[in-house]
């Protein structure tokens, strides 16, 4: 799907306080794909700072996921045989997204907006579809929000709709 997004990372850094920074991704930006995606580097962070803080027990405490780790796994995971799916920009408003993912390390939330900046539910996105994918979009997104829950990380706004 041709859907841009704009994901934007905020929280402490490991070194003090960090500016947020943003990514355009200029396809797959829907929710069924995005909350899949950032689950899968979310999860990837996890464990890659639990390595690192058996390793060097002596900097446990500073080995947390923080936006710097997520951005360089992101664009990672995205990367694919066509190159980068997803770039570091300047501001959240340098690209017009249709669906813009605020991900705060400290608050442990992902927010779910339009480009206007007003809360989405991202189930929304399954009345845009009108064909027989919808249960299994409607699965895969539950499925990625409740394993983002098991992480820790909770996705706002989200009202699951009735089936």
């Amino acid at each position: 799907m041709g859907t841009p997004t704009v994901i934007t990372f905020q929280g402490a850094g490991n070194y003090g306080p960090a500016a947020a920074r943003h990514l355009y991704r200029h396809l797959d930006g829907d929710p069924v794909t995005q909350l899949r995606d950032l689950y899968t580097v979310i999860r990837k962070a996890a464990t890659l700072v639990q390595e690192y803080a058996s390793e060097a027990p002596h900097i446990a405490e500073r080995c947390v996921v923080t936006p710097e780790t997520l951005i360089g796994l992101y664009i990672g995971e995205t990367t694919g045989c066509f190159g980068m799916r997803a770039e570091i920009i300047t501001s959240s408003e340098s690209t017009g997204g249709e669906w813009v993912y605020t991900i705060d390390t400290d608050a442990k939330t992902i927010e779910v907006t339009d480009e206007d900046g007003s809360p989405v539910d991202p189930f929304s996105y399954l009345e845009k579809l009108h064909d027989q994918s919808v249960p299994q979009h409607r699965g895969s997104l539950e499925e990625s929000i409740e394993l983002l829950g098991d992480m820790g990380f909770k996705v706002l706004p989200c009202e699951r709709p009735e089936r």
